[in-house]
């Protein structure tokens, strides 16, 4: 997940971009909106209730509540005080009741039997009913009674001490509560909204970088025969001509450091053919009259070597192009095996490949190169009896190729160095085999890792994205 991230980091951070900034949106919108339409609507009930309990409570005026004070109101009393009551605009509907300050119902529409009977809902507001003065009016927060439907409590202090209370619905605030989830599902849509867009956008905008990008990684790739993006404007469009520009320009450098170290080889190598010749006739005239032939031998040896290593040079700065063909890697491993089987059986090293039936697309003769530099090289570091070994892994889309060996491994500050030409850590080496299997590598469109093992010695790893061979 982290690597497919950074691998598409432009695009991924678009989207994250416009996502939060949805969100963010949304919250910042539609939160305080919710928040504002419940004040509102909070407002507008509250202060309706206040108003209908002081229209209402008129039908308890003094002469009523003095009768309330004789006793049980009788059929006669609640019938005087439901006509007060409709006179001020009420209804059947309407819920009020009156109780005085021990909190003991007097009179109540919903129940006739309600004298006497304590007032246990008002109980809840004994601290603000208490502080409420004559005539005033208290409203409660809305609350949901036992049939899960919203009201408030609007109560008015009567003159003659007793209280006014008024059950009113608050029924549409259920509907504002539902507003909370219309928000959500709004920021809800919003989000996919901007997710969807930010696709769009990150694949117009990122899709000329990811040509960029691509093209930068063939220059760094040393492929200097590919075309430069396309289609490309405004200031992408300058960068890839820059980036062209550039291109053609390392080209012609590389062209003109392999045509010269190709003169400057030729022209070593010449009279070493010369001094190799003259060096053999002498080895003769000396073989023939008896005499001491050690020099002569000498020389053939070092100019042998010179030989070796101007081939090396060759090898190193003009790669043979890859000519990419179906490879059976179980077939170039049996070959490794037999050109390596002298070698194990002198040092007792223990060679072993893993079977497979795989076939990859490379040049043969680069990869048979490429093991035989990574094996000759894991051989020098074991010691007498060590292990090599050689696998074949595919996933993820890709294939890997590794050669590992359980010798002394190499020291983390030389990792850099690995594959620079004329680097080694062995005394008589040339430092140009990693080398040269780098330039390899890379010119069958592959990558090469070195990394030493926990238990000990290192491991060499050759990976490329599976293709076909067209």
């Amino acid at each position: 997940m982290k690597r497919y991230f950074y691998r598409h980091y432009f695009r991924n951070k678009t989207i994250l971009a416009f996502c939060t900034l949805a969100t963010l949106t949304v919250l910042i919108s539609s939160v305080p909106g919710y928040h504002f339409i419940k004040s509102l609507y909070l407002d507008e009930v509250t202060n309706r209730t206040g108003l209908l309990v002081r229209i209402y409570s008129s039908a308890a005026d003094s002469s009523f509540t003095g009768l309330l004070q004789l006793g049980a109101p009788t059929l006669a009393t609640r019938t005087f005080f439901l006509q007060q009551l409709y006179n001020t605009g009420a209804n059947a509907r309407t819920d009020v009741f009156v109780f005085d300050s021990t909190y003991k119902m007097l009179i109540s529409t919903a129940d006739k039997d309600a004298y006497d009977k304590p007032a246990e809902s008002m109980l809840l507001y004994r601290s603000e009913l208490t502080q409420l003065h004559t005539d005033s009016v208290f409203v409660s927060i809305p609350f949901k009674g036992f049939d899960k439907q919203w009201y408030l409590w609007g109560i008015k202090r009567l003159p003659t001490g007793e209280y006014f209370a008024l059950k009113e619905s608050a029924e549409r605030l259920a509907r504002v509560e539902s507003f909370a989830q219309v928000f959500w599902l709004i920021g809800l849509a919003a989000v996919f909204t901007a997710l969807f867009m930010a696709l769009l956008l990150s694949r117009s905008v990122t899709q000329p970088v990811d040509k960029l990008v691509r093209y930068s990684e063939e220059i760094g790739k040393r492929v200097f025969t590919t075309s430069s993006p396309g289609g490309l404007h405004g200031e992408l469009g300058i960068l890839a001509k820059a980036m062209a520009n550039m291109n053609n320009e390392l080209a012609g450098h590389q062209k003109e450091r392999e045509n010269m170290l190709a003169q400057i080889a030729h022209e070593i190598r010449n009279p070493l053919g010369g001094i190799e010749l003259m060096a053999g006739l002498i080895k003769e005239d000396l073989s023939r009259v008896g005499s001491n032939s050690t020099y002569p031998e000498r020389i053939l040896k070092e100019v042998a070597g010179l030989k070796e290593l101007i081939t090396a040079f060759l090898q190193f700065s003009k790669p043979k192009p890859a000519q990419p063909v179906n490879v059976q890697v179980n077939n170039i491993f049996f070959q490794l095996h037999e050109i390596l089987f002298a070698e194990t059986q002198t040092r007792n090293i223990r060679f072993t490949y893993s079977e497979t039936t795989a076939t990859i697309v490379f040049d043969e003769e680069h990869l048979k190169m490429i093991l035989l530099n990574l094996c000759i090289n894991s051989f020098q570091s074991v010691e007498h009896g060590g292990n090599v070994e050689v696998n074949f892994f595919t996933g993820g889309g890709y294939w890997k190729l590794t050669v590992s060996d359980n010798g002394k491994g190499f020291a983390p500050e030389d990792a850099e160095n690995l594959f620079k030409p004329f680097f080694s850590t062995k005394k008589d080496g040339m430092g140009i085999g990693l080398a040269i299997t780098k330039n390899l590598v890379l010119e069958n469109n592959a990558e090469i890792t070195a990394a030493n093992n926990p238990a000990g010695g290192c491991t060499f790893c050759i990976e490329k994205r599976i293709v076909h061979a067209t």
